[in-house]
């Protein structure tokens, strides 16, 4: 078998333990967990990656095992890459990036981030200069400055509404923070406040970036609230969705696949709200059928995306549990990718290996 020709860093290691997690988005604790995430990567075309292994890999301490190139880059690949030495360079970008803002990879003696510093003592021009910089950033950018400011905020022992008033129209701001790491669990202090200067001056008829941040906006504090069982706020934001803006089919079409989901599944939650169990009812029949329509067109991550919002709607609505077997039967076969038994399963235990919403699995490898 192939062995690495080269020292191979505990860096770069932990990085690659660290992204195979937020690729599964589910926590790998037991040797059931590593077989569903090796038939997700049989699924890929990644085959031969044992359960035992995967465990050896996400759960020994560095340096206990040595493992082989060609395994590593089996785990790259799962992570999008090319082969290890791909993934290597890809961190190695990851890390310039996030030494510009002052994030330093020292395990031994964390050091706090400069935004870390400047939130924490509410100076906030420098963090102005910074981020009105960043004006194009790619995703894997996006992630890194939105989760450092998440840690940021969500330690901070002050008020973050003058950050959240002066930074939620910031462009780096809104699509770093706001919108790859939303917190569907609203940990942060002050963060619904948050979303309510976000949604600030968002006109879903002055093209198709304003109806996506206002469908995104509402849908989240709509969902937070009727969860909470704030139903008084609910209604406050299910209105803005389904009475004071009619969303046509070809703008539904416009709009990316989470905020598009989450307003066709969301409605169920107005309709409870609403006390309508006709209405209700039939939106059902109707998302189930708009699943099947349209599932043939969805890739693997749409899939889920899907799968997610739909089910998360159906368990906080109490939809009678037959509609939860018909959804099952629907996404049958991304559902079995991760184990056959997973049919037999209740539509929660399910959702917990699917549920693509928020930043759970970074917060939870952050200790938060």
């Amino acid at each position: 078998m192939p062995k690495p020709s080269y020292n191979i860093s505990p860096l770069v290691l932990n990085e690659l333990k660290k992204e195979v997690l937020k690729m599964a988005l589910f926590p790998i604790r037991t040797k059931s967990d590593a077989g569903y995430l090796a038939l997700l990567m049989k699924r890929m075309g990644i085959d031969n990656v044992s359960e035992s292994t995967i465990l050896r890999f996400l759960n020994q301490p560095e340096n206990d095992h040595k493992f082989y190139l060609h395994t590593l880059d089996k785990f790259a690949i799962f992570c999008g890459k090319k082969d290890f030495d791909d993934f290597e360079k890809w961190t190695k970008n990851n890390q310039e990036f996030a030494f510009s803002f002052g994030q330093l990879p020292i395990k031994e003696k964390p050091i706090k981030s400069l935004i870390n510093i400047c939130v924490h003592q509410n100076q906030l021009k420098p963090l102005h200069e910074y981020t009105d910089q960043l004006n194009n950033l790619d995703i894997d950018s996006q992630l890194l400055l939105g989760f450092e400011l998440y840690i940021s905020l969500f330690n901070n022992k002050n008020s973050n509404l003058k950050f959240f008033k002066e930074f939620s129209h910031v462009k780096a701001v809104r699509e770093g923070f706001f919108e790859r790491c939303t917190d569907p669990d609203f940990k942060i202090n002050g963060y619904a406040k948050g979303y309510e200067y976000y949604l600030q001056n968002t006109n879903p008829e002055l093209g198709e970036k304003q109806l996506q941040d206002y469908v995104f906006g509402n849908c989240i504090l709509l969902r937070h609230y009727f969860i909470n069982r704030n139903y008084t706020q609910a209604l406050k934001y299910s209105k803005p969705l389904y009475e004071y803006f009619e969303l046509s089919e070809p703008m539904l079409n416009q709009l990316f696949i989470y905020p598009r989901m989450r307003y066709l599944a969301y409605e169920l939650f107005y309709l409870r709200l609403k006390n309508n169990r006709d209405k209700l009812l039939n939106s059902v029949k109707q998302l189930l059928d708009y699943c099947r329509i349209h599932l043939k067109n969805w890739d693997y991550v749409e899939q889920r995306i899907a799968f997610s919002c739909v089910a998360e709607a159906f368990i906080h609505t109490r939809i009678n549990e037959k509609y939860h077997d018909e959804l099952k039967q629907v996404f049958i076969a991304l559902l079995i990718g991760y184990s056959p038994d997973f049919l037999e399963h209740s539509l929660s235990y399910v959702l917990r290996y699917t549920d693509m919403n928020g930043i759970r699995t970074y917060k939870s490898m952050a200790g938060i």
